[in-house]
């Protein structure tokens, strides 16, 4: 009772073989003559070797189908990048550059960097490491020499050299030891060649100079990029900028609007010339005492004294400002970051 199948237009199963339709034997064929009289293979035959070739071409057809959808899989599912992907396939520094006990070492170097330019920062008054002292010397050296080493491992990792302007981290590394190497190498030593000491140059340079160092900070974004579950938190407020400038556009107009009608009936009262007296300080009354709820009893206190519509309206404002606007903000965020999640998962 079934419809009868017909094949696609591509599968011409009159010319396949029996290789082709999967066969385990060579398709019945017409028995030779016999004495002269031709015989013929009977219905019943022939309707069971039709069955067969049906049943191969369906199949035939369901693999061209999956071979399709994995095509269209292929297409869509992005790869991820790695920079090991440029590298050679021999040779030490691509060796060490894969290491993972390189890249456990050159993260904990950083971390100790950041930590040093604390203690740099509260402890060295020199303006260059010459005037510095011994232990700001030494490690400042250190910190340029392993870098500088590290930088040399993964450029000569590459397999073609143009590819690591390709790689975002590796030219970002290279901008900030570039700056290290001016610091802490050539600037020293031409002073030292010039024959001038620190107290004979202009020192705002100098000063401009030493706050590139803060760029350095920046190398701990390597180490959160380790950390996964820190760069979905990270990713996750990144997609939510957009809906989170909208959060924030809509407090501005709920601030403004509140902080127009506080100044107006606030307007002669002692606590209107000290927390609203403009729309402007009135905003900022609002910001603080009402959206971030700062020490907001004793506000509530003052304003109450004098006038019972504005104690009311600011209770208003905070449900507004801060029990609804506000945790809008944190359930957007948190819808945003659990999307980000579960596509980090799936990829």
């Amino acid at each position: 009772g079934d419809a009868p199948f017909a094949p696609p237009a591509h599968l011409d199963v009159e010319k396949m073989d029996a290789v082709q339709l999967g066969l385990d034997y060579p398709p019945p064929q017409l028995p030779g003559l016999l004495g002269g009289t031709q015989e013929w293979v009977t219905e019943e035959f022939v309707d069971v070797q039709d069955r067969l070739v049906e049943k191969r071409a369906k199949s035939l057809i369901m693999e061209n189908t999956e071979d399709k959808k994995e095509r269209i899989r292929t297409v869509l599912v992005r790869q991820s990048y790695d920079v090991a992907d440029f590298y050679k396939d021999r040779g030490c520094c691509q060796r060490l550059a894969r290491s993972t006990y390189f890249e456990s070492m050159t993260l904990f170097v950083i971390g100790v960097n950041c930590f040093w330019m604390a203690y740099d920062t509260d402890s060295n008054d020199a303006i260059t490491i010459l005037d510095a002292a011994l232990q700001f010397a030494i490690m400042e050296n250190f910190f340029c020499a392993y870098f500088s080493f590290e930088w040399a491992i993964r450029f000569g990792a590459f397999r073609r050299k143009c590819d690591s302007m390709q790689d975002g981290w590796f030219v970002f590394d290279s901008l900030l030891l570039g700056l290290m190497i001016a610091e802490t190498w050539v600037l020293p030593a031409g002073l030292l060649l010039s024959g001038s000491g620190s107290e004979q140059i202009p020192p705002i340079p100098i000063h401009i100079l030493r706050l590139f160092r803060l760029l350095r900070l920046t190398r701990m974004a390597r180490m959160l990029r380790s950390i996964s579950e820190l760069m979905i938190l990270i990713k996750g407020m990144a997609a939510a900028a957009r809906s989170v400038f909208f959060v924030m556009c809509l407090l501005v107009i709920v601030l403004y609007v509140f902080s127009i009608a506080f100044t107006q009936l606030a307007a002669g009262t002692v606590m209107g010339s000290f927390y609203f007296p403009t729309v402007q300080h009135s905003m900022y009354t609002l910001l603080i005492y009402g959206t971030f709820l700062d020490d907001i009893a004793p506000f509530c206190d003052e304003v109450g004294a004098e006038s019972v519509a504005c104690l009311l309206l600011v209770f208003v404002f905070a449900i507004l400002a801060a029990c609804t606007v506000l945790n809008l903000l944190i359930g957007i965020l948190c819808e945003v970051v659990s999307a980000v999640a579960a596509t980090e998962k799936e990829e």
